[in-house]
């Protein structure tokens, strides 16, 4: 699980699970034709379910293997030991990784499930749910979330993204191939979220789907495959600030170019870089497409688009932002380098551009403070009780 303040990046745990079996019932009535959820979202795809008649707040995350509570709910439910699991798991999670590294058994837990419903459909026969601290997340998206919803839940639907309409559905019946422009297989197994492949030139990456994830990530040794292509933007790596299951963690940021998918040119990608052979492609892939669909139950993913190309702005500061419950915040970054901005961490931020940007617009408010020219940047942040105007 990693994730920048300042392009955040959420990679929730590759963790080991998988769903009950249950016997079909013959007098269940026909699969809905229409969604049985359909929710409109800005940035990070939130989805509303339903625990014990109350509804809650999870992140869709195709990165997750099992559905994970946030530990401040913990005590709802019965907690359970890793002795505890059944025994297909508890070898699987002894040692559970993050994409920077290995997350401790005092950071992650699991508890029985109970019912859940999303939309429509209630699950009650999912094996295990897990339970970590989303503080840092939910400071990053800009919202509470109270947990993600993972593959094992997500494969149960078949998920349209409209990123035209900004919605996001659900559905139990799968949409036609012939709804959409275009489709084409993905590979999955247990323990594994959806995977497809990219190309440069005659070679190609296999890349996981994660859509808990708003940046792309590769290994570095990637980055150095692409180096020796002359397939890297600019003279070296950005550096930023994250978090992830195990604490604050260093990262750094490249633009890749000359990479197609489906035979289509993306033109700049940005990534994060991991040294622990972890390749994704996040919520920055998915939103090139008008509508983008995953299909289960076919292991197919259909899409309508028209370029996939971007050229990306380069990075001109590294002005990192949170959520504090209430506002957008300046934090996580190093004092001195924020003198010559005329900020402080612990800034709210009340206004940029003459805009009040809610709390949920956090991303476009760090793009704002990153890529804006210098002298077209304009602030006020509230400081120990006092306006504050800034120019950058």
């Amino acid at each position: 699980m990693t994730l920048q303040f300042s392009a955040m990046v959420l990679a929730i745990l590759i963790l080991s699970a998988v769903q009950g079996c249950s016997v079909p019932d013959s007098s269940a009535t026909a699969t809905p034709s229409g969604p049985v959820l359909a929710v409109h979202y800005e940035s990070a795809p939130l989805i509303p379910v339903t625990i014990a008649g109350e509804q809650y707040q999870f992140l869709l995350d195709t990165g997750a293997s099992i559905t994970v509570i946030d530990r401040r709910l913990a005590s709802r439910f019965k907690a359970l030991g890793l002795s505890e699991l059944p025994l297909a798991y508890q070898a699987d999670f002894a040692n559970v990784a993050s994409v920077s590294g290995q997350v401790s058994s005092d950071q992650l837990g699991f508890v029985q499930p109970v019912p859940l419903s999303v939309g429509s459909v209630t699950i009650d026969d999912s094996d295990l749910w897990g339970t970590m601290d989303f503080e840092l997340f939910s400071q990053s998206i800009g919202t509470r979330i109270d947990g993600v919803l993972g593959i094992d839940t997500i494969r149960r639907f078949n998920w349209v993204f409209d990123n035209e309409q900004h919605q996001i559905s659900a559905s139990l019946r799968a949409p036609s191939a012939a709804g959409f422009e275009r489709c084409i297989g993905y590979e999955d197994s247990y323990n594994r979220s959806p995977a497809i492949y990219l190309t440069h030139g005659e070679s190609s990456v296999r890349m996981y789907l994660d859509t808990g994830a708003d940046q792309s990530y590769v290994d570095r040794a990637f980055i150095d495959f692409m180096a020796d292509k002359q397939a890297l933007l600019g003279a070296g790596a950005s550096p930023r600030k994250g978090a992830d299951a195990s604490g604050m963690q260093a990262a750094s940021e490249h633009i890749l170019t000359d990479l197609h998918f489906d035979e289509r040119p993306l033109g700049q990608l940005r990534v994060s870089e991991n040294g622990n052979d972890k390749y994704a492609l996040g919520l920055d892939f998915v939103n090139r497409f008008k509508r983008f669909a995953i299909i289960p139950g076919r292991m197919m993913i259909c899409y309508d688009a028209g370029s996939l190309a971007r050229q990306l702005p380069p990075f001109l500061r590294n002005i990192a932002v949170r959520f504090d419950g209430q506002h957008l915040q300046i934090y996580y970054n190093d004092e001195q380098a924020l003198i010559s901005y005329g900020l402080k961490n612990g800034d709210l931020i009340e206004r940029v551009n003459g805009v009040a940007y809610r709390p949920l617009e956090i991303d476009k408010v760090r793009e704002l403070l990153n890529i804006s020219k210098p002298g077209s940047l304009k602030m006020r942040v509230i400081r120990e009780g006092k306006a504050l105007d800034i120019a950058i």
